[in-house]
This record gives structure tokens, C-alpha cells and sequence, in this order.
């Protein structure tokens, strides 16, 4: 979080360097101001990375229905903000790229828990880890060439919500077949090459248009 902070507000260049372009409506010109830290969405965004440590602390402690809890807690704030940033115009570009950050956070958390007990889980863990430096790479250098930040693509979202009902899954259920298991985390490596080569194509794209890039989430 505080790496993204420093880049955005330390590194990127302060001035727009144009308007939106037809990139879709998911593109948002950088536009970040301090107050924006303490805004009551990015607050909440917070808050769910600071319960990271906690669902892990108590999947190590063999609690996994408290855990599977304070996962559920994470997810009404993450529906929470997103409400209340639109509901009372609320919406931030710091918050637009910390909210997926913190989305990330947790799902690496739990498929790392879940992966010491599955070595098929756990390969799964690396390719997640892989694919998400691969996009927060393109993210940071197109950003840093154009000085916009975007939202989520649909093709990020849909992952995130395969990664994290198939946790659910392997959390609550934790005498499910190795084949069951096997099947989701195939599901979920073939959504992370997808956007593997979703992201690559985006960004060159961007490239060669000398346009401007959508935040690879």
C-alpha cells in the first residue's frame, strides 16, 4: 500500500497529460490529492488489509469457520465502500487502485494457507503471485508514461470471484476430493494465463498507440 502511495504521489507526474481516450470507461485520469488517503472508502479498504494477518493467524490456528467469519466481514466492507463511494461521490483514483491491491492481499493470503496443505493449491499460489507482479509491472511503467490510472477490466473482476468462491470452497469444505480440488485450481490457472495474455495485449496496445493503459487488474 505505501509503495503504491509513494509512486502515485511521489513519482508519477503531477499534471494530466490529456483527456480520456477510447480506451473505455474503466480509463480515469491520475488526479491524486493527499486527502484522498483518509477518505471513509479508502478507510474501509484499509481496514481489510489489516485483517489479512487475522484470517491467516486463524487458519494456522485450525479455526476456519471464525476465519472463513472474518472473510466475509472483509467482503461486506470491500461491498461497503464501493457503495458508499458512489452513493456520496466518495470515489477516488487512490481508492481505484488500492481496492483491487487490498483484493489481491487476500487472496494470496489464502491460497497460501490453503496451498501448505495442497501442493496443487499451492502451485496455484505462485502462478497468482506470478501473474499479479506481471500486471502490477505493466501497470506502474504505463502509468508512469502516461500518468492515468484505470479501473478493473471485467476479465479481473471474473477471477477474483473464482478465486475467491473456490477458497470458500477448499476453506469450509476441507475433506473435498483431490479431484474437486485439482478441477478448481485448474479453473483458476486458466483465468490467470487468460489475463497473462489479456494483459499483454492491452499493453501493447498501449504501446503502440502511444495511448493510455488500464490499470492490470
Amino acid at each position: 500500500m505505501f509503495l503504491y502511495c509513494y509512486l502515485y504521489f511521489e513519482i508519477l507526474p503531477e499534471e494530466s497529460i490529456g483527456e480520456r481516450k477510447a480506451f473505455g470507461k474503466n480509463t480515469m485520469i491520475r488526479n491524486f490529492k493527499k486527502e484522498d488517503l483518509f477518505t471513509i472508502p479508502n478507510i474501509l479498504t484499509y481496514f481489510r488489509m489489516l485483517l489479512i494477518p487475522v484470517i491467516m493467524s486463524l487458519f494456522h490456528q485450525d479455526r476456519r469457520e471464525l476465519a472463513f467469519a472474518v472473510l466475509v466481514l472483509s467482503a461486506v466492507s470491500d461491498m461497503l465502500d464501493g457503495v458508499i463511494a458512489r452513493k456520496f461521490n466518495m470515489g477516488t483514483e487512490l481508492g481505484a487502485a488500492i481496492d483491487p491491491l487490498a483484493d489481491k492481499l487476500n487472496q494470496g493470503a489464502i491460497l497460501y494457507c490453503l496451498g501448505e496443505e495442497r501442493p496443487i493449491i499451492f502451485a496455484l499460489f505462485l502462478i497468482h503471485v506470478l501473474k499479479e507482479i506481471y500486471s502490477g509491472v505493466w501497470s506502474l511503467v504505463l502509468m508512469k508514461k502516461t500518468g492515468h490510472v484505470y479501473g478493473s477490466r471485467w476479465y479481473g473482476k471474473v477471477l477474483t470471484w473464482i478465486i475467491y468462491l473456490s477458497c470458500v470452497v477448499l476453506m469450509l469444505f476441507r475433506d473435498i476430493p483431490s479431484s474437486v480440488a485439482a478441477a478448481l485450481a485448474f479453473l483458476c490457472m486458466f483465468g490467470c494465463f487468460f489475463c497473462f495474455v489479456a494483459y499483454t495485449l492491452r499493453g501493447v496496445q498501449v504501446l503502440k498507440t502511444t495511448s493510455i493503459t488500464p490499470n492490470l487488474d
